[in-house]
């Protein structure tokens, strides 16, 4: 998942002051507790800012299901490399609120928009919706 414009307001669009770092975490919460085989892969440019520890760090309560982050380059090719290095078989839902970001085989897609991210409820209800439908 990425984080600006999902885990909070995009920065960039509004004062750096009014964006809660990582505000909407806990709407995910609910929606993973039925699937503890749920892991989260970071693809952020954060990963680029913080280690891999810091980041699930500031996962809590999520931290147990930090699966690691995206390797460097651009991000849909850095997600297909993780898919393929370290989970071949799983399906993906990357989560982001960049329309450039686009689907590939076992990768699919969900854009959100970057000033609601997870608060919003219908990114909420598709997140269940795949969910459902990719449960093993």
């Amino acid at each position: 998942m990425d984080v600006d414009g999902v885990l909070h307001p995009d920065p960039k669009r509004v004062p750096r002051q009014e964006v809660a770092a990582l505000a909407w975490l806990d709407h995910l919460v609910p929606l993973l507790v039925a699937h503890p085989d749920v892991e989260l892969l970071v693809h952020s440019s954060w990963r680029e800012t913080y280690t891999p520890a810091e980041l699930q760090d500031m996962l809590h309560p999520l931290e147990e299901r930090f699966a690691g982050v995206a390797p460097p380059g651009e991000r849909g090719a850095a997600i297909a490399e993780w898919k393929r290095s370290n989970a071949p078989d799983a399906v993906l839902l990357a989560i982001d609120d960049d329309i450039e970001l686009q689907a590939q085989p076992g990768i699919e897609v969900l854009h959100c928009d970057p000033m609601s991210g997870l608060s919003d409820v219908s990114v909420q209800r598709a997140i269940e919706d795949w969910l459902a439908r990719t449960r093993p």
